[in-house]
């Protein structure tokens, strides 16, 4: 059933331990950590592999805990109509919230490559939170009702990708020719 915004919202903040804790995206939270990581230690190689290695444990300890519950809140707005009100939602409050805590958490405990560790790390959360509202949109890696199996999941992962980029090169071009025929 297609819900409005601010239900989702109204329904996160009154029952926030039945939405968030009990419904916690344990598939979010084991996979967001994987490339998250890796991204991170690249990020901090410079720094040496000492400094790499300790980032990417913080961010590993850290992504595993507030993925989980990102993937509860994209997840509680796939059923969001329209669309792109839902996905807007989720690129701005996932973002906002999880970037933030973790741009304290790194500086606070020494990360050498903050500020490219930040800006890496806001990229990858807006583009993996656009993609897993994609996801969650068919079905595929939620832990609530009509939930699939982690493996199921797994497979249908490459075409969600290809579906994903087909997507937004067609919202690319779009706006590239609208774009285009405003200027000319």
């Amino acid at each position: 059933m297609p819900l409005h915004v601010s239900e989702v919202v109204s329904e996160l903040i009154h029952h926030p331990i039945r939405r968030l804790v009990r419904q916690w995206n344990w598939k979010s939270a084991l996979l967001s950590p994987i490339a998250r990581s890796a991204l991170v230690f690249a990020t901090n190689a410079t720094a040496g592999s000492a400094n790499a290695a300790n980032a990417l444990m913080i961010e590993a300890l850290y992504r595993t805990v507030i993925a989980g519950f990102c993937g509860t809140i994209v997840e509680a707005f796939r059923s969001v109509d329209p669309y792109w009100a839902g996905q807007l939602t989720v690129l701005i409050a996932v973002p906002l919230v999880s970037d933030s805590v973790d741009v304290f958490i790194h500086w606070s405990l020494g990360t050498p490559q903050i500020g490219w560790t930040a800006a890496v790390s806001l990229c990858w959360t807006v583009v993996s939170t656009a993609f897993n509202y994609f996801a969650m949109r068919r079905g595929s890696l939620i832990v609530g009702d009509n939930r699939r199996s982690l493996f199921e999941d797994l497979l249908a992962l490459p075409a969600l990708f290809v579906g994903f980029v087909v997507l937004a090169l067609r919202h690319i071009r779009i706006l590239l020719s609208g774009r285009n025929a405003a200027t000319s």
